[in-house]
């Protein structure tokens, strides 16, 4: 699916610093956003471990629906 191709949605940029997934949340709950839509990076092993998964945090403290997507190998 083409970005282009969804109608009657909205996207702004927002950059706010802080813990990543903290801020997310709370942006999503002071916005009132419907659903909040973040990619993975598909980090396994160590690499998950240092980093983390700020998709893996959204998803498991957020009240608002959270849409998980990978990118296409087109898309990396």
């Amino acid at each position: 699916m083409n970005i282009k191709s969804i109608k009657n949605v909205e996207i702004y940029p927002v950059l706010r610093k802080g813990v990543d997934y903290e801020v997310i949340i709370k942006y999503a709950k002071e916005k009132k956003i419907d659903v909040i839509v973040i990619a993975i990076h598909g980090r396994t092993g160590i690499l998950h471990t240092l980093f983390g998964s700020v998709a893996e945090n959204v998803n498991s403290y957020s009240k608002t629906p959270v849409l998980v997507i990978t990118p296409t190998s087109k898309d990396k």
